[in-house]
């Protein structure tokens, strides 16, 4: 048991239906994320034996596409995090690998320890402001942006213009390209966020992506093959035509860029 300046818990006493109020601040917030089945339980460990279970159950092999190797990747960054050392550990596991299970690869973005450990503080931080709910993936993604953010405009205040990609032959150096194309399409709904397009879209020297941020916010995205459009679009995903200044930065960038008009897209 403990005791903080507002409430008395304890994890061995049994009042009959485990009821919120006699929960932690975080795991009152977990509890109106997940529902787990209250009213079946009557103390805290049969929570966290839920929670346990539930884990488990996220370790096994899953039918969605492409999530086996995702979560292979991503259980090195959790034991580089060293999740063990973190008050109810067990927990952010569940949190972390439900979030990572359900997005898949459709819209998951790569592991990084360091944006992993600001979401968990930001996370924390939440709670005690007082958060009705877990938004853990998404805190997740602004800090990969972020990230990407500062290399490329390293002044805050002038987070406003277009950033190249041109692919490589190199496999190291491509990754590291594509890891910055999917943190920058962060806030949109391309494709380009998983990892399979966004490896489509700088392939090879051929290819490039071309994004228009407008003080730090993704606006429009140029897919290129040998200099020439294969489409452009907005945040939404929707073909568009670029506004006469972005057009005109664009050609600046890369004089030999080649636009056309309402490029469709060749990767619906």
């Amino acid at each position: 048991m403990y005791i903080d300046s507002n409430n008395y818990y304890s994890n061995n006493v049994s009042f009959g239906m485990l009821k919120k109020s006699r929960l932690t601040p975080f795991k009152r917030v977990f509890c109106e994320t997940y529902h787990p089945p209250l009213e079946k339980m009557d103390k805290v460990e049969d929570l966290t034996k839920w929670v346990e279970d539930g884990y488990a159950e996220l370790q096994k092999p899953h039918e969605k596409f492409g999530v086996e190797e995702v979560l292979k990747t991503w259980k090195g960054v959790l034991e580089g995090l060293d999740l063990a050392r973190h008050r109810n550990s067990i927990y952010w596991k569940y949190l972390i690998y439900e979030n990572i299970k359900r997005l898949g690869t459709t819209y998951i973005v790569y592991p990084d320890v360091d944006a992993l450990a600001k979401t968990i503080e930001k996370t924390k931080a939440g709670v005690k402001r007082g958060i009705e709910k877990f938004n853990f993936y998404k805190h997740y993604e602004e800090f990969l942006k972020e990230s990407a953010l500062n290399r490329y405009f390293p002044d805050p205040k002038n987070r406003t213009g277009w950033v190249e990609f041109i692919g490589s032959s190199d496999p190291k150096k491509n990754e590291e390209i594509i890891k910055d194309v999917r943190a920058l399409s962060v806030g949109t709904n391309w494709c380009t966020l998983s990892k399979l397009y966004s490896s489509i879209s700088v392939e090879d020297e051929r290819c490039g992506m071309y994004i228009f941020l407008d003080n730090g916010k993704t606006v429009y995205g140029v897919r290129t093959v040998n200099n020439l459009t294969q489409e452009i679009r907005d945040r939404h995903n929707l073909p568009t035509d670029l506004p006469e200044d972005a057009l005109k930065s664009l050609q600046e960038k890369n004089p030999d860029i080649v636009i056309f008009k309402n490029s469709a897209s060749m990767m619906d």
